[in-house]
């Protein structure tokens, strides 16, 4: 079921990294978790049960990091499993930090926020400890603190160069400050993911007001075509009218006085009355196409009325 919700703030946040940028991070993990795996290794003998252990761990190791490539799609799920190997294994906390680092980028909710801080500083500070407080030889954190050139790889003895205590501080001091850039990496990808998802909902939305705006001065366009073609055809059909009753007139009239008119003024008679019958039909093709200009206006107009009410109940887009 998906976390997205409709409120300003959506819960899960899209967040999108690049392939160099997930190989980097498998390989930093798997490189990490290995090496601590091997320190660790070397306080117990080879034909131990604790050794056959530690080799698979190590052989584990080499692919481990390849878990952080499901962060995109299952964050919480990889933090979770990241925060278990971490506590059963002997790895370094780098993978549970990481996953954190991509729950916190991905999930804009404040209890997930807050319980994924706390289990990662736990597993963090534990996986820390537990270095510290191995045997100098195996341990990364006490060979840190260890004269140069001592240890049984020289053939003599390791010198520390400080106390079990200072080693442990050093050691909870520095798991806190991992975590701190943990939970900053996060918070500050997914600040700026929220910030593009908002911009990019803003130019949507302008877009969508610019459409509108051309939209309606082309109705407002349609509109005036269509008014003056109204006009026009007013002007039109009110001469012809003028025109048709003139024409009935002069008709009449030589009806009437056919019998007193000789041959020549009859022709002259017919030839007015085809003048007239001429102009009648010039005017009326004229109102025709004046006619056919305002349905084509009244049509546009209807077009832009409909498709100004489609966009208007068209929802925002949520994503780009």
């Amino acid at each position: 079921m998906s976390e997205t919700t409709n409120s300003p703030t959506p819960i899960e946040v899209p967040v999108r990294t690049k392939g160099w940028q997930s190989m980097v991070m498998v390989i930093c993990a798997g490189f990490m978790c290995l090496a601590q795996t091997a320190f660790a290794a070397q306080r117990f003998g080879q034909d131990s049960a604790v050794y056959v252990w530690m080799v698979f761990c190590m052989l584990v190791a080499f692919a481990i990091g390849f878990l952080l490539l499901a962060r995109s799609r299952y964050p919480r799920a990889t933090f979770v499993a990241a925060c278990v190997v971490v506590l059963v294994f002997p790895y370094d906390p780098i993978l549970a930090l990481m996953a954190l680092t991509a729950l916190l980028a991905r999930r804009n909710d404040m209890k997930t926020t807050v319980r994924a801080i706390v289990a990662g500083g736990f597993v963090t500070l534990a996986a820390q400890v537990r270095d510290a407080l191995r045997p100098p030889e195996a341990s990364i954190w006490h060979m840190v603190f260890a004269k140069p050139d001592t240890g049984s790889q020289y053939g003599t003895d390791i010198i520390m160069l400080a106390d079990d205590r200072t080693i442990v501080i050093t050691a909870i001091v520095a798991a806190l400050l991992e975590l701190a850039i943990a939970t900053l990496a996060g918070l500050h990808i997914r600040s700026r993911a929220l910030a593009s998802l908002a911009t990019a909902k803003a130019d949507a939305a302008d877009a969508q007001v610019e459409q509108l705006k051309t939209t309606i001065d082309s109705q407002q366009l349609a509109d005036a075509i269509a008014a003056e073609a109204h006009d026009t055809l007013a002007h039109s059909l009110s001469l012809l009218a003028l025109n048709a009753s003139a024409l009935q007139a002069e008709s009449k009239k030589l009806a009437a006085e056919a019998g007193s008119l000789d041959a020549g003024q009859l022709a002259g008679q017919a030839s007015r009355i085809a003048d007239k019958t001429e102009e009648i039909r010039k005017q009326a093709a004229g109102a025709l196409d004046e006619a056919h200009i305002s349905s084509a206006g009244d049509r546009l107009c209807m077009g832009r009325v409909q498709m100004a009410r489609l966009v208007e109940r068209a929802d925002l887009p949520d994503q780009l």
